[in-house]
C-alpha cells in the first residue's frame, strides 16, 4: 500500500512539473475572439506541410515573448484533418502561444483563406486591421512595427 502511495505521489509531482514547466501551448478546437476583448490578436493559419510556416513559428514565438505583457495574443490555427501531423510539427517547432486545431475546417471557412500561412491582425476593439498571406522573413520587422503601433494606441489596463 505504501508503495502505491509513493508511486501516485511521484506521478502527481511529474504531472505538476509538466503543467507548470511546459511551454505555454493550449490546444483547443474552437476559436472565440470575444475572449480576447481589449487585446490585440494575431491569428495565424498553418499546416505541417507548409514550408513558410516553419519560418513563421519562431517569429510568432518572438512576438509572443516581446508583446504578451503589452496586450498581444498570438493564436495559431492548424487546418489539417490529421492532428498527429500537426503535433509532430510542433515537436520540431514548439509554440509558446495558443494553438487551435481546426480539423473540420469550420474556423478556416469563416476566414476565407487564400493560402498558408495566412494571418489576420485584430485591434483591441476586435476589428480586422490587417491580413497577411504567406510569410517572408524580410517582412517580419514591418509586421512587428504594425503590431507595436496597435499596442501603443491604447495601452493595456
Amino acid at each position: 500500500m505504501k508503495s502505491n502511495m509513493c508511486k501516485r505521489t511521484a506521478l502527481c509531482a511529474v504531472l505538476l512539473l509538466q503543467l507548470f514547466c511546459a511551454p505555454m501551448v493550449l490546444a483547443e478546437d474552437k476559436l472565440d475572439l470575444s475572449e480576447y476583448a481589449g487585446r490585440v490578436v494575431y491569428v495565424d493559419f498553418w499546416a505541417s506541410w507548409c514550408i513558410p510556416c516553419e519560418k513563421s513559428f519562431p517569429f510568432m514565438n518572438r512576438l509572443h515573448r516581446r508583446f504578451k505583457d503589452k496586450g498581444l495574443t498570438v493564436i495559431a490555427v492548424n487546418v489539417e484533418a490529421n492532428r498527429a501531423k500537426a503535433e509532430r510539427f510542433l515537436e520540431r517547432h514548439p509554440a509558446k502561444f495558443k494553438v487551435v486545431y481546426d480539423s473540420d475546417g469550420s474556423i478556416s471557412e469563416q476566414y476565407e483563406l487564400q493560402g498558408l500561412p495566412h494571418s489576420f491582425l485584430f485591434d483591441r476593439d476586435g476589428s480586422l486591421v490587417g491580413s497577411h498571406l504567406g510569410f517572408r522573413i524580410k517582412d517580419a520587422d514591418a509586421l512587428s512595427a504594425e503590431i507595436k503601433s496597435l499596442l501603443e494606441k491604447t495601452p493595456v489596463e
